[in-house]
């Protein structure tokens, strides 16, 4: 069966510098990287893309060339994969030595990834330093550290989250007015009824108490209900998109199903409190 993968040319110690582990088999051996073995080292994610439920280290993996030709590599490890929390599905990486790469993969550019002490400002000028001694020829477009190219690939979703919070927020208040709208209008229907309550004896407490009682139901099923909803449309936008995020956040799940039914219940019970100021006999006198 035929798959797209990414082709990465690295190192032997490309992990490393990432702090990347090995989750089964092996990372590439010096010799290897010498003598551009064919060999292979797929991430989590393409191992569960190809081979599901199945280990696929010491299985073959054939990449196409330039030229439509194919050639076999064997995979001998698994990685986890470099950016867990990413916004976007992952790309199904398969990393090869970087000798190997080079020449069945021709380009005209690499990344050259470093860790050091110091500010990324200053690793970048001593890196861009020993680059000019050793290779004049080569030339660096640009200096990156890894939290600046991480913030840059995450900034359109982090905008976009920040949106649909925004537009979750005005929902909410516009719920919420359109309950207090609604339960003023089902208050000024029932004013006689509850003027006749007050006038056998029944305290504004007691009448607020039954108000609460009788509302808090239909509240408390449309929290469940939205709730219920959060979490399909989570792991259902997590099969299809996002599938190394979680899908969703658990703590401001229970905070919000919580304070929705609260919210509701100050609406439901404020516009009957403010009927009950008035007297029994005004109750009843007016219609």
């Amino acid at each position: 069966q035929t798959y797209s993968v990414q082709p990465v040319g690295v190192t032997a110690k490309f992990f490393d510098v990432l702090q990347v582990a090995v989750v089964r088999g092996r990372s590439f051996s010096a010799a290897e990287e010498e003598a551009a073995a064919p060999v292979v080292i797929v991430s989590a994610y393409t191992a569960a893309a190809l081979w599901p439920n199945m280990d696929p280290v010491g299985l073959r993996l054939w990449l196409e060339q330039a030229g439509g030709t194919y050639s076999p590599v064997q995979v001998i490890g698994v990685v986890r994969d470099l950016f867990p929390d990413m916004r976007e599905r992952p790309p199904r990486d398969v990393y090869l030595p970087y000798r190997y790469e080079a020449t069945r993969f021709p380009h005209y550019s690499a990344i050259l990834l470093a860790r050091g002490p110091g500010l990324p400002q200053e690793l970048g000028r001593r890196l861009l330093a020993q680059v000019t001694s050793e290779e004049p020829q080569v030339g660096l477009s640009a200096i990156r550290s890894m939290d600046d190219e991480v913030r840059g690939d995450a900034g359109s979703a982090d905008l976009l989250s920040r949106l649909l919070a925004a537009l979750g927020l005005i929902g909410l208040v516009l719920a919420i007015t359109g309950l207090y709208g609604l339960t003023a209008f089902l208050a000024t229907q029932r004013r006689r009824e509850f003027g006749i309550r007050k006038a056998l004896g029944a305290t504004n407490l007691w009448l607020s108490t039954m108000v609460a009682v009788e509302g808090f139901p239909p509240l408390l099923k449309g929290a469940g209900l939205g709730a219920g909803m959060a979490v399909f449309i989570g792991y259902w936008l997590r099969a299809r998109s996002f599938p190394t995020l979680a899908p969703f956040d658990w703590l401001a799940l229970l905070v919000v199903s919580a304070l929705l039914p609260l919210v509701g219940m100050v609406g439901t019970v404020l516009p009957f409190r403010r009927m009950l100021r008035a007297e029994a006999s005004q109750m009843l006198r007016e219609d």
